[in-house]
């Protein structure tokens, strides 16, 4: 493409270009990097494209060519010699993902959703997890720990880590609090202040940023304030692993609210504990060990089941038990170690852009795990994100991604850093991803948003995502922090650990979710909902989002004509948590979940929301009903024109609700028609317990009605009206 450009003699003799890729499998020794060199031009893009619809696979990974022989000590085993200094964590066997050896045994694409719903179906459970017996002290020598943990890295992991692409380890730096104020913007009513310090470190080498990253969300020190180690119940470790620093250990959130990875540092048998070199990062929130659940994946002595492998990268042999089922013959099959996170990156400016460039009919799998490379905490939600994919673009313009199938990619699927505008996303499939499948992430200098580091007017359309979240488990199909003026319509979202769709906080607003089939979320976390939204740390960002002169209050975000099922751990079906403002959420089908907010002002939930069945008992978790307000303290909060079919007449959970001072400035019900059987209707405030006529005495729900439970189809009928069906 370069050269082309370089015989012309200007560009308004470009004519395009396409590449025409013929059919194949191929294994990529380098990602394609892509510059503003290697742009388009207006009407006249690059096409990369599979020739006349060919099956064109993209690998992250290298072909092994393995002379295998069966183990002398295992006859289950099979054994083959690897190049000094070989270093991976997945392995594909003919394209299938295996499994990395393990106590407790278990698959992570089988059991993926099943966990920690035992207690809601009787044939689910959380096999392949052992609990924790009690963490260890938090210790404030960590940042040692991890340099030391750092020597012991093989040369081209520190040089990986330490890539632009990855950023680096944290191994040093200052964490500072700062204290600000509530954000000031209008409509606050009562209350304590909240959200009202922010840790950043200080990192001067940063490029764009003027000595500050946003760290490990507000109230957790990266340094202080993480885990390292954890006890364990001997009677469950009952072997003997000669080893242990090989391993990585995988636990849950105690709270379930995602996922840490800690490389270990050593077991003591005599104190029953795992002590922790590096790791943690990968959940924001922090957070103790008590009896948490986790696995350990890489010991050599708990290859023991079919599918699972081992790398000994002392000896530089490759063990590996193969399913007979689904590998007959492994002399013939095709053994692929995954090298490279990405596949294909785009790397431009805001002043030089990559821009007019179309990839459509591609295939991309078997790239790298990144769960132990660096993660950033982008702004003030829970969630944090390690900054990479399989197709990632920074300072790009006028993309497009098209037809093309991201299948066990063992990180994020397709990111969009920083600049990133009017790309679209449209017609993929992505399946089997390590963590999230699409996320858009910018970049500020602490709250000013003012720089030209953050994605806008992006589309992401017609995608079809599901079974996602291997390995990470605070993921999901799409996720969004410091971005505004996004859309994403006609979405299908499945199977998945946590939030489908996470927006972590409230820069510019602007965004558009409309027609969007989401189910079979939070499957594996809780406290959660299909739809999750956060709102702490103001930011001052500019007109292009907020259609205005720059300030700290966003444009709305609209949350239109989506079919969102409920269901496994989620309590609501829209969970606008800590802080979440300026939301219109309007025309949805919302099966088992309604509506949440809390500490948030400025949310229409209406008009022309049905809600079905909120809390009901089986399909959700916490019981809570139409519409959850667990504040009473900020005002323009407005629950108006819904349908809510609800078991019990039991129709809002407003948890500090006080009869003594029922500020219509805080609840805001009016015209909404609530169908329950024989027509009850009640609703609890504090101490007190209103009926129908009483409440509306109280000001609330005038205009409102309610009606006896009609049928299912009618039911049915009436969602599929809202949503336009």
């Amino acid at each position: 493409i370069r050269f082309q450009k370089r015989r012309l003699a200007n560009m308004s003799q470009w004519m395009g270009a396409t590449v025409n890729i013929m059919e194949g499998k191929y294994f990529m020794k380098h990602p394609l990097h892509l510059s503003s060199e290697d742009s388009g031009s207006g009407a006249l893009p690059v096409v990369y494209q599979a020739m006349d619809n060919a099956k064109v696979t993209l690998s992250g990974g290298k072909p092994l060519t393995l002379d295998w022989a069966k183990s002398t000590s295992n006859a289950n085993l099979y054994m083959a010699k690897v190049s000094a200094g070989t270093h991976f964590t997945t392995l594909f066997v003919n394209g299938v993902r295996q499994i990395r050896a393990r106590f407790p045994n278990g698959d992570p694409q089988h059991m993926s959703g099943i966990c920690y719903s035992a207690t809601q179906e009787a044939d689910e459970g959380c096999p392949g997890y052992a609990k924790a017996a009690g963490g260890l002290l938090r210790d404030k020598e960590l940042n040692r720990k991890l340099k030391k943990a750092e020597r012991r890295m093989p040369v081209d992991e520190v040089r990986r880590r330490r890539s632009p692409m990855s950023s680096r380890p944290l191994t040093s730096g200052t964490d500072v609090q700062i204290s600000v104020k509530d954000p000031m913007r209008p409509h606050r009513v009562t209350g304590d202040d909240h959200f009202q310090s922010f840790h950043y470190l200080t990192d001067t080498g940063r490029v764009g940023v003027p000595g500050f990253e946003s760290m490990f969300s507000f109230w957790n020190n990266l340094y202080t304030q993480r885990a390292t180690g954890t006890k364990y119940d001997p009677a469950v470790f009952n072997k003997t692993w000669k080893n242990p620093e090989t391993g990585v250990v995988h636990m849950f959130h105690n709270g379930l609210w995602g996922n840490w990875m800690f490389q270990i540092d050593g077991r003591d048998m005599t104190k029953n504990e795992l002590t922790f070199a590096y790791g943690g990062w990968q959940e924001a929130r922090g957070g103790g060990v008590n009896s948490n659940h986790f696995y350990v994946e890489n010991i050599m002595e708990e290859l023991d089941a079919p599918g699972e492998w081992f790398l000994d990268t002392t000896a530089n042999i490759l063990y590996f038990y193969p399913n007979e089922t689904s590998c007959p013959d492994l002399s013939k099959a095709e053994v692929v170690a995954p090298e490279h996170a990405t596949i294909i990156r785009l790397l431009g400016t805001p002043t030089h852009p990559v821009t007019t460039v179309k990839f459509q009919g591609l295939t991309f799998t078997e790239t790298r795990t990144t769960f132990m490379d660096y993660y950033e905490v982008p702004s003030g939600g829970d969630w944090s994100i390690h900054r990479g994919g399989a197709f990632f673009m920074e300072g790009a313009t006028h993309i497009d991604l098209l037809n093309c199938t991201f299948n066990s990619v063992g990180g994020n699927a397709i990111f969009l850093s920083e600049y990133v505008r009017n790309c679209t996303i449209s017609h993929n499939e992505i399946t089997l991803t390590g963590d999230s499948a699409i996320a858009a992430v910018g970049r500020t200098g602490m709250i000013d948003g003012m720089q030209q580091t953050y994605p806008a007017n992006n589309l992401i359309a017609n995608n079809h995502i599901h079974d996602f979240g291997m390995y990470g488990k605070q993921v999901s199909c799409y996720f969004q922090a410091m971005t505004c003026g996004n859309t994403l319509e006609n979405n299908v979202c499945y199977n998945g650990p946590r939030a489908g769709i996470n927006f972590n906080d409230g820069f510019g607003g602007a965004s558009l979710l409309q027609n969007n089939l989401v189910f079979n979320m939070v499957r594996e976390t809780g406290d959660h909902g299909p739809f999750n939204s956060w709102d702490r740390q103001p930011y001052v960002t500019p007109a292009e989002c907020t259609s205005g002169p720059p300030s700290i209050v966003p444009a709305p975000n609209r949350i239109d004509r989506n079919f969102i099922i409920n269901g496994y751990n989620g309590v609501w079906a829209l969970d606008h948590d800590d802080g979440s403002a300026y939301f219109n959420d309007t025309n949805n089908f919302l099966v088992f979940g309604g509506l949440k907010n809390y500490l948030g002002h400025d949310k229409m939930s209406g008009p022309g929301n049905v809600i079905v069945y909120p809390g009901i008992k089986g399909r959700s978790q916490g019981s809570r009903k139409c519409q959850t307000d667990d504040n009473g303290e900020f005002a323009f909060q407005y629950y108006f024109s819904n349908l809510c079919f609800t078991p019990d007449g039991n129709v809002y959970t407003f948890s500090r609700c006080d009869p003594g001072a029922l500020s219509d400035h805080v609840y805001q019900t009016r015209s909404n028609q609530f169908f329950s059987p024989n027509a009850t209707f009640h609703v609890t405030c504090g101490n007190q317990t209103y009926d129908f006529k009483a409440w509306q005495g109280q000001g609330q729900d005038l205009l409102s009605t309610v009606q006896d439970l009609p049928g299912p189809a009618d039911i049915v009928t009436m969602g599929m009206k809202a949503i336009g069906g």
